[in-house]
Order: C-alpha cells, then structure tokens, then sequence
C-alpha cells in the first residue's frame, strides 16, 4: 500500500503541509467575487484570500465545480475545486502528492494553474499547471471520479485567458526542452493552444515558449 509523500519538493516556498481542511462549507455557498478563505492554510501569514471567482454548472443547473483565485506574494493561483460532495476524497488525496505543491496550498482542489504578472510586460505567463492529486490514492479516487474532472485545466484557462482579454495582455507558457517532453507536457501544450484559440487569441510557438496574443480579427 502507498504511504502518504511528505517530502517536500521546494522547502523555499514558503508552504507548509495542511492538517485539516482551509476549505469551509462556505466556498460552495457564497456568491462569486466573495471572499471564500481567509487566512489559507499552508500558508504563512493569515491575510491570505482566496475569491470565489467562478461557479461552473451543468446543463441541468447542478453545480460541478468552483474556480477559486488567490493572489500571493506577486502570483495568482487559480484553483479549481471540485464539486462539495467529492471534496473530501480530493482532501484526502493530497496527501499521497510530493508537499510544497498545489496540494499543499489547496488541499481538497482538483488542480492549480500558477500565473505571474510579467513586470514592465503586457504579458501573464503561467508558470505551471499541476493537478493536486494521484488517480487511485486513495481508492475512492479512482479513475472514474478522476475523469469527471478531466477538463479542469480547460476550464481555468478559459478563465485565464477570459481575463487577459479583458486587460488586453498576452498569455504566455513556458515549455520543457522538446527531447524530453512528456505525454503530461504535450497535454499541457495541447490545453493551452485550444484555449487561446477558442478565447480569440493566436498563437506563436517558439523551440520554449507558447505566447498567446489576441486575434484583432475575432470578435
């Protein structure tokens, strides 16, 4: 049986392992643009907010998951949470994850997209995509929960690139060195293309980068 990680990956981030959940009730009832957390655990100091920035709903109107964004020391986190009934088994997920990482900031979330403000730079560039947990640890967290929540990454850049429209930037992402791509960074890679372009955004691709700018042609 795998034993819960907690070897931490970046002991200079500033993170700390959670021992309960920073999540209250609240998050799936309070509007959007409300302030979700304060004081996030894993986290220093006690400031810290997380936004209810997006409540995302099936066809039917059932809510199936929340975009929560929390700004800290000069990035943004935008984290996806899953739906209020699977956030447990997401929470207790994060502890068979490497600590330092999304899981630590935002236990119980699906995933974490990590953006910063290029300064002197009409640019966001996002600085990595993680997912916050392991398909089959623990056991309820199998593939079939996993891949209901499939499209997290689809629907936080959305949001991304929502936004950078709305403050007319590009959006960037830095790639690995192409001999060493994973199936996990082609994914990324992918993700990151269908966004722009669905957002209105054309993209250029160098040998490292990914740069998003906005299509003036599209509406």
């Amino acid at each position: 049986m795998l034993k819960p990680i907690r070897k931490p990956s970046n002991p200079s981030a500033g993170l700390r392992a959670a021992k309960k959940s920073a999540v209250p009730v609240k998050l799936w009832t309070a509007k959007e643009g409300s302030v979700a957390i304060k004081g996030v655990e894993a986290l220093r100091k006690k400031t810290a907010k997380i936004i209810v920035h997006r409540k995302l709903l099936e066809k039917n109107g059932v809510q199936k998951g929340i975009i929560g964004k929390l700004d800290w020391f000069g990035n943004t986190y935008w984290i996806y949470y899953p739906k209020q009934e699977h956030f447990q088994t997401f929470k207790e997920g994060s502890k068979f994850v490497i600590a330092g990482g999304p899981a630590t900031l935002s236990p119980g979330s699906v995933g974490v997209i990590k953006t910063e403000r290029l300064a002197n730079s009409n640019t966001i560039l996002i600085k990595n995509m993680q997912a916050s947990f392991r398909t089959g640890f623990p056991a309820e967290l199998n593939r079939s929960l996993a891949t209901k929540y499939g499209g997290w990454r689809q629907h936080v850049l959305d949001e991304i690139f929502s936004h950078a429209r709305n403050e007319g930037v590009g959006v960037a992402f830095e790639l690995m060195q192409q001999t060493n791509t994973t199936a996990s960074e082609k994914e990324r890679r992918n993700v990151f293309i269908n966004s722009a372009r669905k957002n209105g955004f054309r993209v250029k691709e160098t040998q490292l980068m990914l740069f998003a700018e906005k299509n003036h042609q599209a509406k």
